[in-house]
């Protein structure tokens, strides 16, 4: 019973890690695909064999783990196709109900030449599924086209589906059924002289007595009726103004993610810089300058980047490590607060702790590690134009340095409250309410560097004995590969022992330099390098002669653009590494834009989403609007009677329409913030530390065209009105 057919045959399965030949297996068809994730299991387990599904038949009838998603994602589809329908429902009951009205006298005809009540609802009925069905038909024939045409640039053959018919009948169908029962009652109970004369008597709640409003006292007269009229049918009043509540409340949380991710955009543009985009590989002192170009991407790629329309200005870095010839003269810059109490800190402290011999190190290899980050300072070194866009970021002293002198650059923004102890310290920059003191490096202050020339001079001589005397001990290599590797370890650790080496021996010879700082700025201008960074700043010509460096020296490449195009650069700025993945540079400025633009695509695609619900609920307040007015026309007539002019009664109904606008948009505000608070500022914000802004332009735009459709819908079907005040007055109603 549960299968359809089998034949037995031999089958290669590839799908493990070593393959396997099976000369004796069945095939199996069951007789119902939606059951044969349950037909395999019970198969496999009684008659205790090993067997593979057919994994594209299995997700076609969504089953298995991309089943289980496709399942999901029709589940989605058929639920928002609902939520339309639910509108289009109400639209459709509305104009219905309203065209029925409206034709009251052609009822009344029908009536007097002799047609039944039984006649009169069939007419009714057969005219509200005539229009539900042709709008069926259309949507269905619409919605076929739609999708063959959608499959044809996906390539998947598309059909008409029978399943989803069935429930869109029956919810349409099933609605018309009590519209017309509604409707009904009203026609066929009219005698036919009032149905001829438009004499249909529906209830209405009277105007009540009440106090003076808020609206009297700012509209007059016309203020008052018009609040006291909404308040007569509260139920009419609660659902127009929840709806449109609900509308803006989707509207101010979904910009709210918007304006959120667009201010983040602008505090990322502050927080990198000038030059957003960097490729940089800072030129260590046990490396060598072609080791360093060559981690870099291609000229080509270079040159890609140059070329783009939206870049506004292109440069090399000349970036460099220096040495320090006392290590522990600049480690007591750093502040105990800093040290015990931020992420970065509780790292140094560390590495002072193994320098001295506090604590050991957990290998020579990290040994070596410790010594070369804390003998080592950052040089950068300017042209005129890079080197003067410091001064925004000034605290102290000069950037007009003497021979002797430097300018310092001191981050202060770090992150706090970290368990020193702990063996994974991380820096997450950016968080200004978790500022913690730095260091206390003051203008006056001296550093003291090794002679950086005679240290890479001396570099070149070690490092070429190295590798004459590897080359002499291992002969010839015959497997190139595995040379390479064992070659590669011992020239890394020959690299920092003789870097080791080089810098006692120029200490000892004297030949370092000592500088005074006579400037001091927060922060690198020109583009991010740590928030708890110190390192050195200097002109180009001095940074060569400090750093033991030349023009031809160059570490990397930074840009500036006018405008970012995201999407273009992740098409041209992207370059394959060596090992087969993918860089984008070293900036973590595209990572978190690419971040930020999906999140906005994101929350884009759920506002058009939002926007056409929210036409549809107008389109639904507007039918009301109509009906309602159609409803109420004695009730206008008896106002005109009584002294009321043209402009008045247009005042007093248009005013209804703001008052109920005035209400939902309190509503739509007060739960679109509290939607917000909860779900986006507590999770998003307590996570990722973002803060919560309120969309006032969207507000303001709400408040507008809600008042605008509201005040619409009132204006023109009054407008179309005819002035006819004696037949009005004959109209039914209260």
């Amino acid at each position: 019973k549960r299968v359809r057919c089998a034949y037995a045959g031999s089958y290669y399965d590839d799908g493990h890690d070593v393959p396997k030949q099976y000369d004796n297996a069945l095939y199996v068809n069951t007789t119902n695909p939606y059951r044969m994730d349950a037909v395999f299991e019970q198969l496999t387990s009684e008659y205790g064999v090993e067997g593979d599904m057919n994994e594209d038949l299995e997700m076609a009838y969504m089953q298995g783990d991309g089943g289980n998603l496709i399942l999901v994602s029709i589940l989605f589809i058929l639920l928002i196709s609902f939520i339309f329908a639910i509108f289009g429902i109400g639209i459709v009951r509305n104009s219905i109900q309203l065209s029925n009205l409206e034709q009251i006298k052609d009822y009344g005809n029908l009536r007097c030449i002799g047609a039944t009540k039984g006649q009169l609802k069939t007419v009714v009925d057969l005219e509200g599924m005539i229009l539900e069905l042709t709008g069926n038909a259309i949507g269905m024939v619409t919605g076929l086209f739609c999708s063959m045409a959608v499959g044809a640039l996906l390539g998947v053959r598309v059909g008409f589906h029978l399943v989803p018919v069935v429930p869109i009948l029956i919810a349409f169908l099933g609605d018309l059924f009590f519209a017309m029962e509604e409707t009904c009652k009203v026609i066929v109970n009219l005698t036919p002289v009032s149905a001829i004369r438009g004499e249909y008597r529906i209830h209405k709640e009277k105007l009540k007595r009440r106090g003076n409003s808020l609206f009297g006292k700012l509209f007059g007269v016309e203020g008052e009726y018009a609040y006291k009229s909404i308040l007569r049918n509260p139920g009419r009043f609660l659902k127009t103004v929840w709806a449109m509540g609900l509308g803006i409340a989707a509207c101010i949380a979904v910009m709210s993610i918007v304006s959120t991710a667009n201010g983040l955009t602008k505090q990322l543009d502050r927080q990198f810089r000038y030059y957003k985009i960097s490729y940089e590989h800072i030129l260590g002192t046990n490396e060598t300058i072609d080791e360093v170009q060559s981690s870099l991407p291609s000229r080509e790629l270079f040159q890609r980047i140059s070329d783009m329309d939206e870049v506004g200005e292109a440069k090399r870095i000349y970036s460099s490590m220096a040495l320090l010839v006392d290590w522990e003269e600049h480690y007591a810059h750093y502040t105990d607060t800093y040290l015990d109490e931020s992420m970065r800190g509780a790292v140094w402290k560390r590495l002072s702790e193994i320098m001295r011999g506090e604590r050991a190190a957990v290998s020579e290899e990290s040994a070596r590690f410790v010594v070369k980050n804390m003998t080592e300072l950052a040089c950068y070194g300017y042209d005129e134009e890079d080197y003067a866009r410091l001064g925004s970021a000034l605290e102290a002293g000069t950037l007009d340095i003497s021979e002797n002198g430097v300018v310092l650059i001191n981050g202060s923004t770090v992150m706090k409250d970290v368990d020193a102890d702990s063996e994974e310290v991380y820096l997450l920059p950016g968080y200004d309410d978790m500022e913690v003191p730095f260091n206390d490096y003051q203008v006056g202050d001296t550093v003291s560097l090794v002679d950086m020339t005679r240290f890479r001079n001396m570099m070149e001589e070690e490092l070429s004995d190295f590798r004459k005397r590897y080359q002499k001990e291992h002969g010839e290599w015959q497997n190139p590969e595995e040379a390479g590797n064992s070659y590669q370890e011992a020239y890394d650790t020959e690299k920092m022992d003789a870097a080791v080496r080089c810098r006692q021996r120029l200490i000892g010879e004297g030949a370092f330099r000592t500088y005074t700082i006579e400037g001091i700025v927060s922060r690198n201008e020109n583009y991010f390098t740590g928030e708890d960074e110190v390192a050195l700043v200097l002109p180009l010509e001095r940074y060569y002669d400090v750093t033991g460096t030349d023009e031809s020296m160059m570490t990397g490449m930074q840009y500036h653009f006018d405008r970012f195009p995201v999407n273009k650069f992740m098409r041209i700025g992207i370059y394959e590494t060596e090992e087969g993945g993918s860089w984008f540079g070293q900036s973590l400025y595209l990572v978190e834009r690419m971040m930020l633009e999906s999140f906005k695509l994101g929350s884009g695609g759920v506002m058009v989403f939002v926007v056409f619900v929210v036409m549809m609920t107008t389109f639904n307040i507007i039918n009301t609007t109509a009906s309602n007015l159609h409803l109420r026309k004695k009730e206008l007539a008896q106002l005109r009677v009584i002294g009321v002019s043209k402009r008045q009664l247009m005042k007093m109904l248009m005013l209804e329409g703001v008052i109920t606008s005035i209400v939902a948009n309190g509503i739509g505000m007060i739960l679109g913030t509290a939607l917000n608070r909860i779900a986006f500022g507590r999770i998003l914000g307590s996570l990722l530390g973002i803060p919560f802004r309120f969309p006032f332009g969207t507000a303001i735009l709400g408040i507008v065209l809600s008042t605008l459709i509201l005040c619409g819908s009132v204006y023109v079907p009054l407008k179309g009105l005819k002035s006819d005040m004696a037949g009005d007055l004959a109209t039914g109603g209260e």
